[in-house]
């Protein structure tokens, strides 16, 4: 049995296809098909179910599968333990983000990090909270970028900056910079809002002082997890939404009349990276964390007493 081999058969079973197997671990179809006969021929057994469409597992490849992650794993882990103890910075980064914030602050450190990392490999995939922690602790995802705090005791969270929310309203309110909005005007207002399971969905429920059982004027339902597309809706439609600070950066002139700022303390949120406990790419953690940080705009970084951190369910 080879690493290559147990690296061939997770492919396999991931793609259910030998062709897209192959080509994602950069060989030719013959030359991982005979890799697989190989390890069969060793182990004495057939771990794939070549007649069906696609392939599917025997009993025995089943297991072996569940063996061959453990072992390509805890391969890939000590590799990045034994690199904590060098300057080398390489391998593969498997990152989760926060849809209502993925799209604003990955532009503004993924170039200039691969570009300075060029030998890691980044690999984001944006997700809900909930799911961002299922997947660190499965050891699926290195690290997460999520709103926090957060009372997880096997998550280790570091601040990295905060994020004010703002009115989105294409209702015409009263507008000085004396005077912003308060927040109790929020409970006769129209609201769309971000679908369940959004932290950022409870965060603005909060912030609105929301009352479920009020019946909003309007006969359309729309959810989405994009701050984008609700704020396309506010556009298109009476009503307004809550947006988060990074989500307002390249707003055009029009868009611009439709934000008000809140009334101190201003709502915001504590934007975080996350790891489990036991991670081991602390070098390279460390590395992004302060790439992020260098690239957000400076009035993120620090907390005045005139905002007001928001909390989650978690």
């Amino acid at each position: 049995m080879t690493l290559n081999q147990f690296a061939y058969f997770v492919a396999i079973e991931n793609d259910k296809s030998f062709s897209k197997a192959a080509r994602q671990m950069h060989v030719t179809q013959p030359a991982l098909t005979t890799q697989i006969k190989l390890l069969e021929e060793e182990l004495g057994v057939q771990l794939l179910d070549r007649g069906r469409k696609p392939v599917v597992l025997t009993d025995a490849g089943t297991i072996l599968l569940g063996q061959a992650k453990k072992v390509l794993q805890e391969i890939n882990r000590t590799k990045n333990l034994i690199n904590n103890f060098s300057n080398r910075l390489d391998g593969n980064l498997r990152l989760g983000i926060i849809p209502t914030l993925g799209p604003y602050l990955a532009p503004l450190f993924l170039d200039k990090f691969l570009s300075k990392y060029h030998e890691v490999s980044l690999s984001i995939k944006e997700a809900i909270t909930h799911d961002i922690i299922s997947l660190l602790r499965s050891g699926k995802l290195d690290a997460g970028i999520i709103s926090t705090p957060i009372s997880h005791s096997d998550i280790i969270s570091t601040p990295m900056f905060y994020e004010r929310f703002y009115l989105y309203s294409s209702v015409p309110l009263h507008r000085s910079d004396q005077v912003p909005i308060k927040k109790s005007a929020l409970k006769s207002m129209d609201l769309w809002m971000l679908s369940e399971g959004n932290c950022f969905r409870d965060q603005a429920e909060d912030v609105c002082l929301l009352d479920h059982n009020k019946k909003k004027s309007m006969n359309l339902s729309f959810e989405s997890s994009s701050i984008a597309s609700l704020m396309r809706i506010v556009e298109m439609k009476k009503g307004a939404t809550l947006i988060p600070e990074l989500a307002t950066l390249n707003l055009n002139t029009e868009q611009e009349e439709y934000l008000y700022d809140f009334e101190s303390p201003v709502p915001a949120r504590e934007i975080s990276l996350v790891v489990s406990r036991n991670y081991v790419q602390k070098n390279l953690v460390a590395k992004l964390i302060e790439e992020i940080v260098q690239n957000i705009p400076a009035s993120l970084l620090h907390l005045e007493g005139k905002y007001k951190v928001e909390t989650i369910l978690s």
